[in-house]
């Protein structure tokens, strides 16, 4: 990630300070509350996400963009098997959600230990 951010400022600031503030940010969050941290701007940053979702989407609508995935034509190829496919599908979709239910930002959050297996089961299936 140093390095991303560093080639996408144009090496203005030197890779050492970025890889510091990385870890300075990694040690601040083991070991604080995640509240402490990005409690007061993390509202910030979803709306920022939403109100860039809608002026991306007015964007595409205003351009005329082709957007093919909003049609009702199947998209599936003719002659190819669904069903082996559709339980991979499946199958690392729940794996993926349940990995997700696994980072310490879902435990941090989570008022209740017994609200556990509705937070877990509820993020395998979305």
């Amino acid at each position: 990630p140093a390095l991303l951010l560093h080639n996408m400022m144009d090496g203005r600031i030197a890779l050492g300070i970025i890889i510091f503030v990385i870890f300075v940010y990694y040690i601040l969050s083991t070991i604080l509350p995640i509240d402490k941290i990005i409690g007061r701007v993390y509202p910030v940053f979803g709306a920022l996400l939403l109100i860039s979702a809608v002026a991306m989407g007015f964007r595409l609508i205003q351009t005329g963009a082709p957007i093919p995935e909003l049609s009702l034509k199947n998209m599936h190829p003719d002659g190819a098997p669904i069903f082996p496919l559709l339980f991979f599908t499946i199958t690392c979709g729940a794996l993926s959600g349940f990995h997700a239910t696994q980072t310490p930002i879902i435990s941090r959050t989570a008022n209740n230990e017994k609200n556990g297996r509705f937070i877990f089961y509820g993020m395998m299936v979305a």
